[in-house]
């Protein structure tokens, strides 16, 4: 069993990453079990600690808690058409979903740029 003045940069690496997936249930999905990647890291680092692969796999996956992520395309809020509608009305009239998040994106851009404007004119 290695201590953590022994561990190589490689096995700081897999200790790092095995923690994300427990601390991280979007990651513990992706890459949790079922995959190559859990495979190989839960092998380095069991054969790491001395430990039986199995047994630390077991007892990793009950850490774990999984959270699929939302595709694109997939619905991953629900706006609430009324709040929409009031929205829209406040906004020039903009109605579609999307183009109501494309004009409050074009806003926050706008005041970015001004931002820098403004900060780009006070160096010189």
């Amino acid at each position: 069993m290695a201590t953590e003045n022994q561990l190589t940069p490689a096995d700081l690496a897999v200790k790092h990453i095995v923690q994300l997936m427990i601390n991280d249930p979007r990651l513990a999905y992706l890459i949790g079990p079922g995959s190559q990647s859990f495979d190989l890291l839960t092998d380095a680092w069991a054969t790491c600690m001395g430990e039986p692969v199995d047994a630390f796999r077991e007892r990793l996956t009950g850490k774990l808690k999984p959270q699929p992520l939302p595709r694109i395309g997939d619905e991953c809020t629900t706006v609430d058409a009324e709040l929409l509608h009031r929205m829209s009305l406040l906004n020039e009239g903009v109605l579609d979903l999307d183009e109501l998040v494309n004009h409050f994106i074009g806003l926050g851009l706008e005041a970015e740029e001004s931002k820098r404007d403004t900060q780009t004119e006070e160096l010189f």
